[in-house]
């Protein structure tokens, strides 16, 4: 449950998140504001495992450290996945290659490799 719900939440809080800073910083968006889903992620990872490992100590019944620990652990780590996919959806493409903003990295592999 905790992943499903992570997946619904993830995209739409770190687009949140992103356009209220850019907006604090006077309409201009900077890249490093998807950095600021990472303190919900890695709250919610360690508070999970934290669950997880609390809840097995003291020999609870298999669905508290299942459902609860890993649930938990599950919704952090879903947060986490804007953050990796974001730099990658933010590629655009520059006369059919595909480039990142300043003209390099993947491009050239991609002029290189592939024919026109």
């Amino acid at each position: 449950m905790g992943s499903l719900l992570g997946t619904f939440l993830s995209q739409w809080l770190s687009d949140y998140l992103a356009t209220f800073l850019a907006k604090r910083n006077r309409g201009v968006y900077e890249p490093e504001f998807r950095l600021v889903i990472m303190i919900p992620y890695i709250i919610l990872a360690v508070a999970g495992l934290v669950a997880f490992g609390a809840s097995v100590t003291n020999q609870e019944p298999w669905p508290v450290p299942v459902v609860v620990g890993f649930g938990v652990f599950a919704l952090g780590t879903q947060l986490g996945i804007p953050l990796v996919l974001s730099p990658l959806s933010s590629q655009i493409v520059y006369n059919g290659i595909y480039t990142d903003d300043r003209g390099n990295g993947s491009g050239y592999l991609y002029q290189r490799l592939l024919p026109r």
